[in-house]
């Protein structure tokens, strides 16, 4: 006897499927977590996949035109063997169809495939509601270039949960997103309409997905004390929230920059990449030597040999002036910033430096390295 079934357009049901793969880990504690959790009910088809700490849930209403007849019903199945089965399936309709209690029956025109599965009341509870907290609005361009402004920044290692994330902040009418590993810091801000008052931080995985997504039209984001919730069309995206408090960034912004070196962006990036070359080190670290009317910039490595490279196009104010970077840093900043030129501003020797566009709301904040090495 059949418990539960669909017959669906292919297309439709991989697309949701597609998405909500984003969210299963590799591998996981809880063997829950390698399923995705089907519920059937008489207004929608709900597919759900977590890791414990992103879940994406894809919405299909059963009276969409991709869904040709549907019985309610609840099952987990097999991520991996679900997904790579309707990738594979040529048949422009499929049918999956509980047959008894622990298989699931996949057939389209010519194939046919039976997967164990495991009860659907068995799969952890996970709450995709915030019914209280605050609600706010963003255009899906908007959401893209705050994303690519900031991301890149945040951090790979340390003992910060907080760094491993993006803050998004909003106060009044500005949204504001903020990334740091502690060594650079990413901060962009656009104008939202409403008054608003809030700030969390989330892991920087859950904005990829949404920025990822095809046809970003618009991003709807609820909160609560836990998690945030993104909806994205027939999209909701849940994660957790990271504890603790974010460096308030203001105060380490350089407020007097009495140096300032305005550079060709393409020129600079080819530039310092090239002298690096000879770093075999794991961090390249350039020297950049400024004084009126010469830049240049080296490196240098005990084992390989030295480089150097007068910039071309570069103009420089202030006195005589020499500095140690992160190659990467430098070069994801300049990347977030997306102008043909951009300015260096220096407020000292040892202290944290600009990577500006002009644009007040995109700030891009490097830390000097000090190195023995020159």
């Amino acid at each position: 006897s059949i418990i539960m079934k669909l017959t669906i357009k292919r297309a439709a049901l991989l697309k949701i499927l597609s998405l909500a793969y984003e969210a299963v880990p590799v591998k996981s504690t809880e063997p829950a977590f390698v399923n995705y959790l089907i519920d059937i009910s008489n207004e929608n088809i709900e597919i759900l996949a977590s890791d414990g700490n992103i879940t994406i849930k894809g919405v299909i209403p059963t009276t969409s035109d991709d869904v040709i007849n549907s019985v309610p019903g609840k099952i987990q199945v097999p991520a991996k063997y679900l997904l790579d089965i309707m990738r594979k399936l040529e048949g422009e309709v499929v049918t999956i169809s509980l047959i008894e209690t622990s298989m699931l029956n996949i057939a389209d025109d010519r194939s046919n495939f039976n997967l164990n599965t495991v009860a659907g009341e068995e799969y952890p509870d996970i709450d995709m509601n915030a019914d209280a907290g605050e609600e706010l609005e963003i255009n899906g361009e908007d959401f893209k270039h705050l994303y690519d402004s900031t991301a890149f920044a945040v951090a790979v290692k340390g003992p910060k949960e907080v760094y491993y994330g993006v803050n998004i902040n909003a106060t009044d009418d500005k949204l504001m997103f903020t990334a740091t590993d502690s060594y650079r810091l990413a901060r962009r801000k656009i104008n939202v309409s409403g008054n608003h008052h809030i700030s969390f931080t989330v892991p920087v995985k859950a904005l990829q997905l949404i920025s990822h997504y095809e046809k970003l039209d618009k991003v709807k984001i609820k909160i609560d004390s836990h998690k945030a919730l993104f909806f994205v069309d027939d999209l909701i995206i849940s994660t957790r929230l990271y504890s603790g408090d974010f460096p308030n960034i203001d105060r380490i912004i350089p407020q007097v920059t009495p140096y300032r070196l305005s550079v060709d962006s393409k020129n600079f990036i080819n530039a310092i990449e090239r002298v690096t070359i000879v770093s075999v080190e794991k961090q390249f670290i350039v020297r950049l030597l400024c004084e009126n009317g010469h830049v240049e910039v080296s490196a240098r490595s005990s084992s390989i040999g030295t480089s150097k490279e007068v910039l071309q196009n570069a103009t420089f104010e202030g006195e005589r002036f020499e500095i140690n970077f992160n190659v990467q840093f430098v070069v994801d900043a300049i990347k977030a910033l997306n102008t043909d030129r951009v300015s260096l501003a220096f407020a000292g020797e040892s202290k944290a430096f600009l990577v500006q566009n002009g644009d007040p709301d995109n700030i891009q904040l490097i830390t000097p390295i000090r190195s023995n090495s020159y």
